[in-house]
Order: structure tokens, then sequence, then C-alpha cells
């Protein structure tokens, strides 16, 4: 009976031991609860698409893609800590095709100061 106690008691410690050093990941529905709550909204207003744990040479953290009233939304939340490391909306991918559409406009029109510059130098080159 002894040995039983005995085995019981080490075997106690050590699952005791090996969770002291692993820190505790917030979970999936704190991170659910955390994007949605940035946005104003509760989880339950939110269509998730993707939420899954990725675990990269960043770290560990909760990747989610969700829409609420038709917009896409896409996040990072650190598993430890529950910060949100990266967030995006489909209104900043929108943001950065304008500003790559009017840079790509401008060079088509001429403004482009590779363009000024190749001009100068066929001028140069002809005389």
């Amino acid at each position: 009976m002894k040995k039983v106690i005995s085995y019981l008691f080490c075997l106690i410690m050590m699952f005791a031991f090996a969770s002291c050093g692993k820190d505790a990941m917030i979970g999936m529905d704190k991170a659910k609860d955390k994007v949605a709550s940035d946005i104003g909204a509760v989880v339950d207003d939110v269509e998730f698409a993707v939420n899954e744990l990725v675990n990269d040479d960043d770290g560990d953290y909760y990747y989610l893609k969700f829409k609420k009233d038709g917009k896409l939304y896409t996040y990072k939340v650190d598993a430890l800590s529950g910060d949100i490391i990266e967030k995006n909306s489909d209104d900043d991918i929108q943001d950065n095709t304008d500003e790559n559409t009017l840079a790509s406009n401008q060079a088509e029109d001429g403004d482009s100061i590779i363009e000024e510059d190749t001009s100068e130098l066929q001028t140069s080159t002809t005389k």
C-alpha cells in the first residue's frame, strides 16, 4: 500500500512541476471575444470563417478571419498575453488598392521621374 501511495504522490508531483514552466494560453474563446469587442460587437454577431492556433518563429498566436455586416476582418492575437498583434479590414485593403491605382495612373500620364530622366538621356545622345 505504501508503494502505491508513493507512486501516486510522485505522479502528482511530476504533473505539478511539468505545468510550472508552461505559460497558459488564453484560449480561442477569449481570442474571439477580444476581436469582437475590438470592432464593437459581440461574438454572436460575428461570422468566423477561419480561427486557428498558429505556432511559428514569432511565437503562438490565434489567426482569426471573420465578417461583420459584410466587412471582412483579419486579426492575429497573441496566444499568451491576448494582445492584438495585427489587424486588417477590407477598408484597409481598399485603401492600398486606391494608392496603387493612383501610382499606376501617374506612370501612364508620364508623370514618372524615370520617364523624364530617360527622355533627357535620349535627347542628349541624339545631339
